[in-house]
């Protein structure tokens, strides 16, 4: 019987070096290009927006009930189609993201990051940024969308126009959708910028807001505020005033919610912000500045998405701009 011939410790472990490394490579490369999301939606919110959002949905706390209430608005949003002969999406099978999906577009698993800005009167835009594949993305939607019966939809260059409105969807250059409520929405979305960059990439998600301002009062100039991973999750709010603001800042910031905690008069509850008004704590930084820091509940924010979902379902009825 032959002798077996050992292997050196030294080769042992060269091999054992070399193998790693191999592994280490192949999966930075699975990372690079399956898991890894680069933020850039944020770059295509318009400058002269009144109001940014952006929500990161890598964390699946957030990304469930975007999921649950608000992806579900692709199945049942109609196209135009007219009312004895339209598909309806509630009940079609498959659904319309089923067919996205098989079409490349597949918003259960790809989406990473919404960015929604609201522009001057009711126009709107939002960016949506993802893995989403290379290539005509726009045409594959639209090849998609055109076999639904009545559908209405156009394609102008880079838009594609969808039901009896002015909604547009198209895809900038560095693959970010970008839907939005009129074409000229959209346009001044298509190229990035660097406007709101103050709202950073960090955080669950971000805001900033220019709120109306009624004539015979100053109000705050502005606020922002910025969303932390917990349970609950961690809210830091930050008004700007004038320095000759006499009104406080809570009632400032009641204002732009369109709620009033001093009171039980009924008033919109969308998303728990009575409560979070409730548990919100005011520490002036600065004479023009006021950091609120407060909590806001998962269930409140899966109420939110909920509510959200309800109101754009019946605003995009007509597929034009918002309504107020």
């Amino acid at each position: 019987m032959p002798e077996r011939r050992s292997v050196s410790a030294r080769a042992l472990a060269l091999f054992s070096a070399g193998l790693g490394l191999l592994l280490l490579g192949l999966g930075f490369v699975a990372y690079r290009e399956l898991l890894h999301y680069e933020r850039r939606a944020l770059r295509h919110a318009p400058a002269g927006a009144t109001f940014v959002a952006r929500v990161d949905l890598e964390q699946l706390v957030l990304f469930e009930p975007v999921r649950k209430h608000l992806l579900a608005l692709v199945d049942h949003i109609s196209l135009g189609a007219d009312a004895e002969g339209a598909l309806s999406q509630k009940d079609a099978h498959p659904g319309r993201l089923a067919r996205l999906r098989e079409a490349g577009l597949n918003l259960g698993l790809d989406l990473r990051e919404l960015v929604f800005a609201r522009l001057s009167g009711s126009d709107w835009v939002l960016a949506v940024g993802g893995l989403f594949p290379d290539g005509d993305l726009i045409e594959r939607v639209a090849h998609v969308l055109a076999a639904e019966p009545g559908a209405r939809l156009r394609r102008e260059g880079a838009l594609l126009l969808l039901g009896s409105g002015d909604l547009a969807l198209a895809r900038a250059a560095d693959g970010v959708l970008l839907l939005g409520s009129h074409p000229s929405a959209v346009e001044q979305a298509f190229l990035p910028n660097d406007a709101h960059r103050a709202l950073g990439r960090e955080g669950a998600a971000a805001f900033a807001a220019l709120p109306p301002r009624p004539r015979d009062e100053a109000g705050a100039l502005r606020i922002s505020g910025r969303l932390d991973y917990g349970d609950p999750f961690a809210l830091t709010l930050e008004v700007e005033h004038a320095a000759s603001d006499a009104s406080p800042p809570r009632q400032a910031l009641e204002r732009w919610l369109h709620v009033d905690t001093t009171t039980f008069t009924p008033s919109v509850d969308w998303g728990g912000e009575r409560a979070l008004l409730a548990r919100a704590q005011f520490a002036a930084a600065s004479p023009t500045l006021t950091r609120v820091t407060t909590t806001w509940e998962r269930a409140e924010v899966d109420r939110a998405c909920r509510s959200l979902a309800t109101w754009l379902e019946a605003a995009a009825a007509h597929l034009g701009p918002l309504a107020q």
